[in-house]
């Protein structure tokens, strides 16, 4: 429906009725258009949104039942309300006219009360109609938005849906998306003002202008007619929108247009409903990009340190093999060569698993598969851990079929499988 005036269509053959309702229509406050015949109604209706119809049934080549038909059959004109005038005032042409999809029914002459009360109604119904039709392609576009941006855990596409719907839904000449940081604004995207990577070059636009201020401080959208403020020069207005989450502002949405009057109410309130659903998808992204970095650097933690290990224990390894052979031994010695190989085995499986953990977070953990005897398997197993046990006083029980059929595995890892479970028995 028209913000300002309803206007209105008059349908009518006859001249002296369209001027009398055209001129009634005006001290109404309704603005009036008029039409000599159904087709003419047809083609004015094609090409402009009218609020209502006034329609006469009675009229040569095409009649009002017709043109109501043709109305009531196009989807998209099939919600405008429709007023029968007609001289017809049997019970007939008025259930035919409702069942057409009539709003309501006036007979000629009409009752200029009863007339100005049916075409109130009508338009009053209209817009409650259309507010509610409104709010359902809003709650759409909402679902939408809320699936694209919940698709994403990269800021930059975050970044890019919302700087999408922005430009769609404003008119926007020139939008800029930036991320708050301490060494101020850093541009992340733009439309229509590529030229801004050339103000600032660094990349960075400094938090000192007072929209900008205001923004941060209040979390709340702020506008400008200061040319001071602009970042572009041929702008006329700005607009900032807080891209806020828990009382803190992690980006700045910068709209600027050359028209000062393109930022109505209406979009302002788009434009903060999309800030508030940018503001949870840009927290939530950045939260993953921090696990992801926290992830990388406890990766790189392990490899470090199980390199660092490595060199150690392959030399206390390798001179314990040297003091064994370079000479005698004496049963308390070979006990301490014992409990260092021992440990220094135990450390490299640790150290081993340690990797694997860093393997299997890169996705590069290689499996060589092959034909094992399982027996074998655990037979080392066992000779592994023999001294230790006895050192430690244990008894270690072992129950296996003989029968035990070869498997398809990796024997190094099911050999550290097994290794681990006898560890922590």
């Amino acid at each position: 429906m028209s913000e300002n005036q309803p206007i209105i269509l008059i349908v009518d053959d006859n001249d002296v009725n369209r001027d009398v309702l055209s001129r009634r229509l005006v001290r109404y406050g309704y603005e009036a258009e008029t039409a000599t015949d159904g087709r003419e109604a047809l083609s004015m209706i094609r090409r402009k949104d009218y609020d209502l119809v006034l329609l006469d049934i009675m009229m040569p080549e095409m009649n009002g039942y017709q043109v109501l038909e043709r109305i009531k059959e196009d989807p998209i004109t099939r919600g405008l309300p429709v007023i029968v005038i007609s001289a017809l005032d049997d019970i007939d042409s008025v259930v035919k006219c409702i069942e057409l999809g009539a709003e309501d029914y006036l007979p000629k002459p009409f009752n200029p009360m009863m007339l100005k009360a049916r075409i109130s109604a009508s338009l009053d119904k209209k817009r409650l109609r259309d507010r509610e039709q409104e709010h359902l392609e809003e709650q759409a576009i909402s679902q939408r938005i809320d699936r694209e941006l919940n698709a994403r855990l990269d800021i930059k596409g975050i970044t890019r849906v919302t700087l999408d719907w922005a430009k769609r839904r404003s008119g926007a000449e020139a939008i800029l998306i930036g991320q708050v940081t301490e060494d101020g604004l850093k541009i992340i995207d733009t439309y229509g003002c590529s030229e801004v990577h050339e103000y600032y070059p660094s990349g960075y636009i400094p938090l000192e202008t007072s929209p900008m201020q205001r923004a941060l401080e209040t979390i709340l959208p702020q506008s400008s007619t200061d040319r001071r403020d602009y970042i572009m020069p041929e702008t006329r207005k700005q607009v900032i929108m807080p891209i806020g989450r828990a009382g803190q502002v992690i980006a700045l949405l910068i709209l600027e247009s050359q028209t000062e009057e393109l930022f109505t109410n209406q979009i302002l309130s788009f434009l903060t409903r999309l800030s508030d659903k940018a503001a949870i998808a840009l927290s939530n992204a950045l939260l993953y990009e921090a696990v992801q970095n926290a992830n990388n650097a406890k990766t790189r933690f392990v490899s470090e340190v199980s390199h660092e290990l490595n060199n150690p224990l392959t030399s206390i390894m390798n001179y314990t093999k040297m003091i064994s052979s370079v000479g005698p031994v004496n049963e308390m010695q070979e006990k301490f060569i014992d409990t260092i190989t021992n440990n220094a085995h135990r450390m490299a499986r640790i150290v081993a698993d340690l990797s694997d953990v860093s393997r299997i977070e890169a996705g590069k953990l290689q499996l060589e598969m092959e034909i094992v005897n399982v027996n074998n398997v655990i037979d080392d197993v066992v000779a592994s851990f023999r001294q230790q046990i006895v050192d430690k006083g244990q008894e270690l029980k072992l129950e296996v079929e003989d029968s035990l059929p070869q498997i398809w595995c990796d024997r190094n890892r099911t050999t550290q499988v097994l290794t681990n479970l006898v560890s922590n028995a």
